[in-house]
């Protein structure tokens, strides 16, 4: 008896030290693309551009800013010979379709296909075992997740009379949250401690097991998660099963600590009263429902304002395009355009043409014709005007030479600009417009996160089951008491 009571205890022991093991090793942080309203795909020179181009297609993703697709945005109608390219704006943003080293070809992609573009990266890299394919992500890690579960783990000890068994019930799902802060982890996180919390009111008395397991509403709350936490990833719901096993063991664990200090004393008190004779159903219980149906209503709006990316595979030496310095404000503005210029030129050659180039290299496209041949300065700022002689006839009827204003640089002439760019022309300056203000950009190391592989549909609603189930759970037992 003693020999199988110390097996158990070193059992339990490696089963908590493992599956914290596995949470800690395992662990992914959501992450972001780079750039705002697109995704970048990366794939190896060495591949074909038709057959990305080709594989893209055929999951319908449309719209794809490519280097073959590029061509001269804008032209000017009053020179019949157009200039050559003037201050290389042409030539430099090809460098956007390619990483730092030129060693694979850049493809960005719209933010409304990240889901099907992470299949394309699979098979690409599946096609091409041997060859660099992914997707650009940073790391964001999304703290709005462990914080309300601490919060709600804290609420869940004050407000329950077997405190150290809430609290050491809390700790693998409160561990899991920090790990993979995923919203469907969060609100599989909080049932599980919902469900401690509960079953705490029998904690160690007579037929404990045998009551909890004839008890629908508790084995619902205790097995929800696993669902809740599937809808995530796979990934995300094999990760579950890590947290039941260590806060299972956890708790034989505390339960054998008790029963081992009892066992010192000369006098340990008892439950007079089993198991069967304390109803799981008290006031407590109903009044801390709302606790994991708050929380899924968070995780709902956190994750509808919120962009989901994923990844195939990263490359931990790959320096993509990415934005570098913003502006204060929002908006394509002259005050904007000055501030990323100003930057740009402290920060010397270290970075890449952008909306503030295309705006420059437009004006002097368009201005072109009204400049003498030999120009002295392409640099554009605030009020520079471009103004033709002509001539009209005053109100006496004399002929009189006036200054026609042909183009000036403001905030009007720079929202011409913006809006020539349309979303059905596939060039790069698209990429600067989502940005909806000026940003420098340079080459950035591509960062590695989490792998998402359900659609956001079935993302809600495993948050909606996870709010609801409670919700209706908490209406009956309200229901029948009453």
């Amino acid at each position: 008896m003693y020999f199988t009571k110390r097996f158990s205890v070193i059992l339990s022991i490696l089963i908590t030290l493992i599956s914290l093991f596995l949470l800690v090793f395992f662990s992914l942080i959501p992450s972001t693309s780079m750039w705002k309203g697109y995704v970048v795909l990366y794939a190896d020179c060495s591949i074909p551009e038709e057959k990305v181009l080709t594989a893209l297609e055929n999951k319908e993703i449309k719209n794809v800013l490519t280097l073959s697709r590029q061509r001269q945005p804008v032209v000017s109608t009053q020179a019949p010979v157009q200039p050559q390219d003037l201050q290389g704006y042409l030539s430099q943003r090809k460098s956007f379709f390619f990483d730092k080293e030129t060693l694979c070809q850049l493809y960005y992609v719209p933010n409304v296909y990240s889901v099907a573009l992470k299949s394309v990266a699979s098979d690409l890299a599946t096609t091409y075992k041997n060859l660099s394919v992914g997707l650009d992500l940073q790391q964001k890690y999304p703290w709005i997740v462990p914080l309300i579960c601490f919060v709600s783990f804290i609420i869940f000890i004050v407000a329950s009379k077997t405190k150290f068994c809430v609290f050491v019930s809390g700790i693998f799902p409160l561990i899991y949250s920090f790990c993979l802060p995923m919203y469907n982890g969060g609100a599989a996180a909080i049932l599980l401690m919902y469900s401690a919390f509960a079953a705490s009111t029998i904690w160690r008395r007579r037929g404990m097991l045998k009551v909890l397991s004839r008890t629908v509403w508790i084995l619902v709350l205790f097995l929800l998660p696993i669902p809740v936490a599937f809808a995530s990833s796979i990934h995300n719901g094999f990760m579950i099963l890590p947290v039941y096993a260590g806060m299972l063991a956890l708790l034989y664990l505390l339960d054998c600590a008790i029963s081992a200090k009892n066992a010192t004393r000369s006098f340990s008190a008892l439950p007079i009263l089993s198991a069967q004779m304390i109803s799981l159903v008290n006031k407590k219980n109903k009044r801390f429902i709302f606790v994991p149906v708050v929380t899924a209503a968070l995780f709902i709006v956190a994750f509808i304002f919120s962009d989901i990316f994923v990844i195939s595979k990263s490359e931990k030496d790959l320096y993509i395009p990415a934005p570098t310095e913003y502006t204060v404000d929002d908006g394509f503005t002259v005050q904007n355009y000055e501030y990323v210029k100003n930057a740009e030129k402290r920060a010397g050659v270290n970075f890449l043409p952008g909306m503030v180039q295309y705006v420059s290299w437009v004006w002097n496209t368009l201005t072109f014709p009204y400049k003498p041949l030999i120009q002295e300065s392409l640099e554009v700022s605030l009020g520079d005007v471009i103004s033709v002689p002509n001539f009209r006839i005053n109100e006496n009827g004399f002929i009189q030479e006036y200054s026609e204003i042909i183009y000036v640089f403001d905030d009007e002439f720079i929202s011409s600009v913006i809006d020539t760019i349309t979303y059905d022309s596939e060039q790069i300056e698209l990429l600067f417009k989502e940005q909806e203000t000026f940003v420098g950009a340079s080459y950035m190391q591509i960062a590695s996160g989490n792998v998402t592989e359900k659609k956001q549909g079935i993302v809600i609603f495993a948050l909606l089951l996870s709010m609801f189930t409670p919700l209706i759970i908490g209406s009956l037992i309200w229901r029948n008491k009453k």
